[in-house]
């Protein structure tokens, strides 16, 4: 190989380990990171038609946008 080749070769090594690196440093900070302190509430017994509220705090411990969606009961 020419010593040419060997620097190109080198120069677009270096230019894609750059790209990767800067790929690899910047993915895992820029998303949602969902916390809930409290994970389940019981409401214990409750009479038959009486109606019962619960408010969970979710906190976005992330730096992209948090959606919440397809939320389930239990």
């Amino acid at each position: 190989m020419k010593p040419r080749h060997l620097t190109y070769l080198l120069i677009v090594a270096i230019g894609l380990f750059g790209i990767v690196t800067a790929f690899a440093d910047t993915t895992p900070t820029d998303s949602p990171v969902a916390f809930a302190p409290e994970k389940s509430y019981d409401f214990k017994p409750v009479p038959e038609g009486v109606q019962v509220t619960h408010t969970f705090i979710i906190q976005n411990k992330g730096t992209a946008l948090l959606r919440i969606e397809n939320v389930k009961t239990g």
